[in-house]
């Protein structure tokens, strides 16, 4: 038992209260119980037995009035309490807080989460985490304000919930649930009641069992953001996007070697604005977009045949931020033309690249990353300097330029004179490179950043020291 002698201590301005490993509290005066009023946060931590040795009607929770937030930790057994009656979460006097987030955290015992929690009016958010046993979701009888859950570490659920998701959520994320299959069990017969869920927010990282998300059913109308990152066996997402009624704004899916193909009816997403799929080897298609997004990414997905897709996308005026792999065939006139940010990976033939007509007809081109792979015909940059047209390689509009992984290029051309806007300037992993311009590097320029560069770096700091010293920030390592 641990007893508290607080005739002369009070704690008016305390905000966050944690009890670890106690089985009994006993406190001496209800004034201190009286001066926790401003608590905001309570952790019971390792408390399993824990019970507070006061009078009935001067209960320690009741005098919690400001507490916002609950954690309560490896302790299965006063979860259990708040899945009884209503009447016993009055004992507990919790329904006295003004609680708006509870987490479950490292409750082993705990198979399911707790029925009484809909009598907590007030919960917004609720978070699970290492709750090995779990193994379900109810779909109804939630708190009517409940609207993000947050799930981590629970390796016995196999599905978030058994037959829908529960319509008032806004939010959910679900991790490193190692048996997690889909987000429903049981779907029933396909009727579009997506129209009738507040979902905007889905994301799903590292559940490696996961199969597909919904078969037979809808994604909700409302969802605005849907990100499913390595998740190894993913084969489907849902089997289509019905109409432009979707108000999805981002979709992104990483590290799903398994996955085939994406929904019919993409096209119908007429509110994309960001748009990723980056590692998904087994990925051999996209369905046609009649409206691209302004933000897309397409990497490391070695069965798509960029080439077709670049086709499509360089008459589209929306897309402003684009990064994708070099393939075969791929020239400058392949872009589309109101790029402001272009990250181009894996270069194989940057000469030919940039030769085709330049990248200075992309006249909106802010931020241009170059990343080269096994390129041996790189050997100065810009390629070529023997007119004044090729020495117009880049655009003037570049402020930000990273020229990263190409081994045999030795020099800087003197193309960057061109550059007048250029302020930022990073050149990495170039082991050859030793050479700048003579004409030095652009007046505009305040940061410099050289990494993995020796010759470069010690020159830069011996003999070009002078050509750089009016940079303000320069970072060579």
């Amino acid at each position: 038992m641990v007893v508290y002698d607080t005739s002369t201590v009070q704690f008016d301005l305390l905000e966050s209260l944690c009890f670890s490993n106690i089985s009994e509290l006993r406190f001496e005066t209800k004034t201190f119980m009286k001066s926790l009023k401003n608590v905001k946060e309570l952790k019971i931590s390792g408390c399993e037995e824990l019970t507070c040795s006061f009078q009935n009607e001067d209960r320690l929770l009741q005098h919690l009035i400001s507490v916002g937030r609950l954690y309560i930790e490896d302790n299965s057994g006063l979860v259990e309490k708040l899945g009884k009656e209503a009447e016993q979460l009055v004992q507990l006097q919790i329904l006295d807080c003004k609680l708006e987030c509870l987490e479950l955290s490292k409750c082993g015992s705990l198979l399911k989460v707790p029925e009484g929690l809909h009598n907590l009016t007030s919960l917004q958010k609720l978070c699970i985490n290492q709750c090995s046993s779990l193994v379900s979701f109810p779909d109804v009888g939630l708190p009517p304000c409940l609207k993000v859950i947050e799930i981590r570490k629970c390796d016995s659920l196999l599905h978030f919930a058994k037959y829908q998701i529960p319509p008032s959520l806004r939010r959910i994320e679900i991790q490193e649930c190692e048996n997690l299959k889909s987000l429903i069990e049981k779907e029933e017969v396909v009727v579009d009641d997506s129209c009738s869920y507040c979902l905007e927010y889905l994301q799903i990282w590292k559940c490696p069992s996961l199969l597909f998300l919904l078969c037979k059913s809808q994604l909700p109308m409302a969802l605005k953001e849907l990100k499913i990152w390595d998740c190894r066996q993913l084969e489907l997402i849902t089997e289509r996007f019905l109409d432009d009624t979707y108000q999805l704004e981002e979709l992104g899916i990483m590290h799903c070697p398994n996955l085939k193909s994406l929904p019919e009816g993409l096209c119908h997403l007429t509110n994309l604005q960001t748009f990723y799929i980056v590692d998904c080897q087994s990925l051999v298609s996209l369905p046609r977009m009649s409206v691209w997004p302004r933000e897309t990414s397409i990497e490391s997905c070695e069965k798509l045949e960029v080439a077709h897709l670049l086709r499509d996308m360089m008459h589209s005026n929306n897309i402003e931020i684009l990064s994708i792999e070099y393939c075969e065939g791929l020239t400058t006139t392949s872009f589309p033309p109101n790029l402001t940010i272009l990250d181009i990976r894996k270069i194989k033939n940057c000469k030919v690249l940039m030769e085709s007509q330049g990248f200075h007809r992309l006249t909106s081109l802010r931020i241009l990353w170059i990343y080269g792979e096994d390129d041996p015909g790189l050997v100065s940059f810009p390629p070529a300097e023997s007119s004044k047209e090729k020495e117009m390689l880049l655009p003037r509009s570049l402020v930000e330029l990273a020229i990263l992984n190409f081994p045999n290029l030795k020099k800087l051309n003197k193309g960057f004179q061109f550059l007048t806007s250029l302020k930022w300037l990073r050149i990495h992993n170039c082991p050859k490179l030793t050479t700048i311009p003579k004409e030095g590097l652009p007046l505009s320029l305040t940061q410099l950043y050289i990494h993995e560069c020796p010759l470069l770096e010690e020159r830069c700091k011996g003999r070009y020291q002078p050509k750089i010293a009016y940079i303000p920030c320069v970072q060579i390592r």
